[in-house]
C-alpha cells in the first residue's frame, strides 16, 4: 500500500534550482536490505483540494458527446432498419416470382399432358384406318411400288 509520510522534508532540486514544498515527497522502492530505488518525487494533496478541482468538470463536452453518440446510435439503427426492409421485400418479390414461375410450370405441363392425349387419340384413329384398309384389301401402296412388286 502507499501511505503519505508522516512529515515530508523539503528536497532542493541542483539542476532546476526550484525548491519544493513540504506537500512534496521522494518516491523509493526499497527490495530487501540491498536494494533501494528512487524513482522520484510525489505531490500530495490536502482533502480540500481533493475534493475541489481546480478545473471544472467539462459537462459541455459531456453533453455534445452524448449528443453525438445517441445520433450516430440513431443513423446505424436507421441503416439497419432500412436493411432489414430492403432484404424482407426482395426475398418476398423472389418468393412471388418463384410462385408465378410455379404456376406456369404446371399449366404448361397440364397443357403438354392434353396435347399428347390428344395427338395419341388422333394417332390410334389413324391406325384404325389403315387397319382397316388392309381388312378391305384396299391399295395402300402407290402405283409405282405396287407395280414394282407384281410385275
Amino acid at each position: 500500500s502507499c501511505q503519505p509520510p508522516q512529515n515530508l522534508s523539503t528536497v532542493s532540486s541542483t539542476s532546476s534550482k526550484k525548491r519544493q514544498s513540504s506537500s512534496n515527497g521522494n518516491v523509493t522502492v526499497q527490495v530487501g536490505l540491498m536494494l533501494s530505488y528512487t524513482l522520484g518525487t510525489i505531490m500530495y494533496m490536502s482533502p480540500s483540494q481533493a475534493s475541489s478541482p481546480t478545473t471544472p468538470f467539462p459537462v459541455l463536452a459531456v453533453a455534445v458527446g452524448v449528443g453525438v453518440g445517441g445520433l450516430v446510435l440513431l443513423v446505424v439503427v436507421l441503416v439497419m432498419a432500412m436493411v432489414t426492409v430492403w432484404y424482407r421485400r426482395d426475398s418476398t418479390k423472389k418468393g412471388r416470382q418463384v410462385d408465378n414461375l410455379l404456376i406456369m410450370l404446371e399449366s404448361w405441363e397440364a397443357s403438354m399432358a392434353d396435347e399428347c392425349k390428344r395427338a395419341f387419340a388422333e394417332l390410334q384413329t389413324e391406325l384404325q384406318d389403315v387397319v382397316n384398309v388392309h381388312d378391305k384389301n384396299y391399295p395402300y401402296r402407290d402405283f409405282r411400288s405396287f407395280a414394282m412388286k407384281f410385275l
